[in-house]
């Protein structure tokens, strides 16, 4: 664990690289501060040794680095964070729904509507005016699963009156499942 924060980086990569190896859910947590190291190559190590380690421990970590960790794992945290993701995740996600990357808020949403229940549906109702037509799209994906009355009406604006046509086709096609699946 000492060799975590040697300054030399060689050394910081094989501490990394031994830590992934060993498999001990533990580690995870150790690993965390060092992604964000100031060196690529150990930040990258990180990822790829939480990976390995494949454990919930990193979480938190993960979702931090997608929020604001450095450019360069944002995609393999990203990757890694949803394949982890739970239920209990869903807070955290919804953070990230302000995210100034359209790609990461679309990611979050689409994230929330695999692991989240209606509670968060209020969550996405905003993010229908996201200025990104895909993050739109996302945010409607999520409340198609797990929507109730709630959200029909803000689908229905959506539906009748955004700029982007494929955000109204899936809009519509979100307000027919949601209703068919209303009560009668």
């Amino acid at each position: 664990k000492y060799g975590l924060g040697d300054p030399d980086t060689r050394v910081r990569m094989a501490c990394v690289e031994a830590f992934g190896k060993i498999g001990n859910p533990v580690a995870a947590v150790s690993l965390l501060p060092l992604l964000h190291d100031p060196t690529t190559g150990v930040r990258q190590t990180v990822v790829g040794a939480l990976d390995r380690l494949n454990h919930r421990n990193a979480q938190p970590g993960l979702l931090e680095a997608v929020q604001s960790g450095p450019d360069d794992i944002r995609p393999a945290a990203m990757t890694l964070a949803a394949r982890l993701a739970a239920r209990e995740d869903a807070p955290a996600l919804v953070a990230v729904l302000n995210h100034p990357l359209p790609a990461v808020r679309a990611w979050a949403a689409r994230l929330i509507g695999q692991v989240a229940t209606s509670e968060y549906a209020a969550s996405l109702i905003p993010v229908l005016r996201d200025g990104d037509p895909n993050v739109r799209i996302e945010a409607i994906g999520a409340l198609k699963r797990f929507g109730g009355p709630d959200v029909l009406d803000p689908l229905d604006y959506v539906a009748a009156r955004d700029p982007h046509p494929e955000v109204r086709k899936v809009a519509q096609d979100a307000l027919a499942t949601l209703k068919a699946r209303a009560p009668r």
